[in-house]
């Protein structure tokens, strides 16, 4: 017998002391019940024939309280309108769970995780980066959108963005790396169309040349003491150019990396898996690069980053305060990169030889020389990191780069 459902006589619903379950049916929505077990859980059912069908049917809408008795109401309503249309509500149900589980293996996120783990992963030496491009610079834009949704014009306009923001090699890795993702998955997917065609973006790959000169060292270094470019950006540039090592690399400096031998002297130890040629690169603390790095500030807490402005993450905001160094120094037309071959240069003038000053640099020695020498020339590379701080103060302060500076003696 139907009865008006009413938020009291459900809550006062008892389990039976049969111990079995029992329907309540509401007089309002006719086919609505609340059905009680022997535990006492409770939850809304609909009773209905679907039209076309010999038996009628009895559909779960779900538990209550999360479920209100008026959305109940309502939802009984919708499902008995399909069950006279004969469409069974279940059945639609779970279509739709199909169809958003297969949105959710579409979604960009889900497409570029599948991608790494699947392929780049396998086939590409350094996946950890295009795994970074796509995390930083395209996910927090895409994520939740189906990958079939995204056009041309929405990845021409991000590419403007990424190169107004980070520059336009930055822009091109991020491209780069998208057309890999999108061809790897036309490749498993008959219903996706590749949004990017030829000529929709050329990849600049000029070999660049720019050496900073003399002069432009002397107009950007005294700057990097300002206030402004504290307590992470000024020191990172200056430790760039004293170590020769990129940015990435000097960013993500941690103090763990940095040891103390009696033979070698302070080293900085840069792991494998965040270097470039997969392969530890020990690079020599020269004072100079001591002293920049105790002149950082040490948080509390766990952060071994040097290099930091918040105490959780090294710092990452180089385009915006390089934009800024460019408009105080005067010099333009130069990228961060160009410091390390400004180094080598440097030491190359100062006599340093080239097979040494790609030591510094970290390039790989070439073929059956490389897999065999194991030879890490630390007490050369000290010389020659030596030699290139000494040609950088020579620049900064006029003086002959054979001068070796009076340093003040170790406090204590």
């Amino acid at each position: 017998m139907a009865t008006k459902l009413t938020d009291l006589k459900i809550q006062k619903s008892k389990p039976a002391p049969t111990g079995k379950r029992y329907t309540l049916w509401d007089a309002v929505e006719p086919g609505l019940g609340l059905r009680v077990t022997d535990k006492g859980h409770k939850s809304f059912v609909v009773y209905r024939r679907v039209a076309g069908a010999a038996q009628p049917v009895r559909r779960t809408l779900g538990d209550y309280p999360s479920l209100s008795l008026a959305d109940a109401r309502e939802l009984a309503h919708a499902f008995k309108k399909d069950m006279g249309a004969g469409i069974d509500p279940k059945i639609r149900q779970e279509r739709e769970r199909q169809e958003n589980a297969r949105l959710q293996a579409s979604t960009f996120t889900a497409v570029a995780d599948q991608f790494i783990e699947r392929y780049a992963k396998k086939e590409q030496r350094r996946w950890q980066e295009t795994k970074r491009i796509l995390d930083v610079y395209l996910i927090p834009k895409w994520g939740k959108w189906p990958i079939t949704e995204i056009r041309r014009v929405d990845i021409r306009a991000r590419l403007h963005e990424i190169e107004d923001e980070h520059g336009h090699v930055m822009a091109d890795r991020a491209f780069a790396a998208l057309r890999k993702l999108f061809n790897w998955h036309a490749a498993g997917d008959d219903a996706f169309t590749n949004p990017i065609t030829r000529g929709m973006r050329e990849v600049r790959t000029t070999k660049r040349e720019r050496v900073l000169t003399h002069d432009e060292i002397r107009a950007i270094w005294p700057l990097l003491d300002r206030p402004e470019f504290q307590p992470a950006f000024g020191p990172a540039i200056k430790a760039l150019f004293l170590t020769a090592q990129r940015k990435n690399e000097v960013a993500g400096m941690l103090r763990s990396e940095l040891a103390s031998d009696r033979e070698r002297g302070k080293l900085w130890i840069i792991p494998k898996d965040r270097y470039k040629s997969e392969i530890d690169q020990v690079v020599p603390v020269t004072p100079e690069v001591n002293a920049v790095i105790e002149a950082q500030p040490k948080w509390s807490g766990r952060c071994d980053y040097v290099f930091t402005t918040d105490g959780r993450a090294h710092f990452q905001g180089f385009q915006k305060k390089k934009a800024k160094l460019d408009e105080l120094s005067g010099v333009t037309d130069w990228t961060i990169h160009d410091i390390r071959r400004t180094a080598k240069t440097l030491m190359i003038e100062a006599g340093v030889g080239e097979f040494v000053a790609d030591r510094v640099l970290g390039h790989v020695i070439p073929g059956v020389a490389g897999t065999y020498n194991r030879y890490s020339y630390v007490k050369e590379k000290r010389a020659a990191l030596e030699t290139l701080a000494r040609a950088i103060d020579g620049i900064v302060n006029r003086r002959p780069a054979n001068v070796v500076p009076l340093r003040s003696a170790p406090a204590g």
